[in-house]
C-alpha cells in the first residue's frame, strides 16, 4: 500500500483511467485492462468494483474494504475524479435493494449462497449515535468464524451501504443464537436501516 498517497499520485491514476475508460466501457471483460486497473487500485491499498447501469452508464467503486482508516482516502480519490460522460465514481460499496441472500467463497474458491432472511440482530446505542450490533446467524452454525464475519459484513454493506456501516456500526458480533438478554429485544435484519434512522436520525 502507498503510504499517504499524494494528490499527484491520485491524479496520475485518474489520468490513466480517463484515457482507458472508453475502451473499458466497451468491454468490461478486457482482461489486460482489468489486471492493470487492479494493479493501480491495489497500490493504494483499496479494492474496486465495476458495474454497468441502464442507458450505457458505468460505475467505478473504490472501496476501503471496510477499513475506516481508508475511507478518507477513497473519498479523496472520488473528490479528485475527472468528469467523464456516463461514468459515476463512488468511495464505498453502495447499499443494494436486494440483501436477502449473500454469496461468499472459501479459501478453495468454493462459493456458498446464504439466505439472510432468518437473521436477527440486537442493537446497542452509544451517545455519539453509533452502535454495537450482535447478529444472529442460525443457518451458519457450521461455518467458520471468518466465513460468518465475511457474510455479515457483506450483508450489512448491502443493507446500509459501506460508508454508513463504517460510520454507524462500531462493532459486530456474530452468533448462532442470541443470548437471552439480546433475544428479548431482537429484530429481523431487514428492519435495521429504519431502526438506526429512528434511534439516531441524521439530517437529509
Amino acid at each position: 500500500m502507498t503510504s499517504s498517497p499524494t494528490d499527484a499520485g491520485i491524479q496520475g491514476f485518474w489520468t490513466w483511467f480517463a484515457a482507458t475508460a472508453p475502451t473499458l466501457a466497451a468491454d468490461f471483460g478486457n482482461d489486460a485492462l482489468l489486471e492493470e486497473l487492479d494493479t493501480r487500485v491495489s497500490a493504494f491499498g483499496i479494492i474496486w468494483d465495476l458495474q454497468g447501469g441502464p442507458d450505457n452508464t458505468y460505475v467505478l467503486i473504490l472501496s476501503p474494504f471496510g477499513d475506516e482508516d481508508l475511507l478518507p482516502l477513497t473519498r479523496r480519490m472520488v473528490a479528485l475524479a475527472p468528469t467523464l460522460p456516463k461514468w459515476t465514481f463512488l468511495p464505498a460499496r453502495p447499499r443494494q435493494d436486494a440483501f436477502d441472500t449473500v454469496t461468499i467463497a472459501n479459501e478453495a474458491g468454493d462459493e456458498r449462497t446464504i439466505d439472510t432472511k432468518p437473521w436477527r440482530y440486537a442493537l446497542y446505542k452509544f451517545p455519539d449515535d453509533t452502535f454495537d450490533l450482535v447478529l444472529e446467524q442460525p443457518n451458519l452454525a457450521d461455518a467458520s468464524e471468518d466465513d460468518r464475519y465475511t457474510a455479515a459484513f457483506l450483508t450489512l454493506d448491502n443493507l446500509l451501504g459501506e460508508e454508513a456501516r463504517i460510520e454507524r456500526i462500531r462493532s459486530v458480533e456474530v452468533v448462532a443464537t442470541l443470548p437471552p438478554d439480546a433475544a428479548t429485544s431482537a429484530s429481523p435484519l431487514a428492519e435495521l436501516p429504519k431502526h438506526i434512522a429512528v434511534l439516531a436520525p441524521r439530517p437529509p
